[in-house]
């Protein structure tokens, strides 16, 4: 088998601001995660970009379930690279968060 390595990357898509109108020189509080293989689609977010001290998730794009809680964006993305790297552990990750989403949101849909 001819195992290619899958580097993810981050691009902002949300930054913090203070009020109305969004600073294109503010922090970025959400990524989205590029190279994700078999199509899946991921963010990387603060969820406290706010207040106290930031947590960074990563989360899967069609369960909102979002897994880990990490002082950085950069933790969080090697994280998550880390199972890219091992199909057996995304392939967890990935039912984890399928999992986590249908306990929270599966009765009420």
């Amino acid at each position: 088998m001819n195992y290619t390595a899958i580097r993810l990357t981050l691009r902002p898509f949300m930054w913090i601001h203070h009020g109305p109108i969004s600073n294109p020189n503010a922090p970025a509080c959400g990524y989205w995660v590029d190279g994700m293989p078999n199509d899946l689609l991921a963010q990387i977010v603060n969820t406290q970009a706010h207040v106290k001290e930031p947590i960074w998730r990563f989360r899967y794009i069609g369960q909102e379930a979002e897994l880990g809680d990490y002082r950085t964006e950069q933790d969080a993305l090697a994280a998550l690279q880390s199972f890219v790297d091992d199909p057996t552990e995304l392939l967890d990750a990935h039912c984890k968060a399928e999992a986590a989403w249908f306990e929270k949101w599966g009765k009420h849909a």
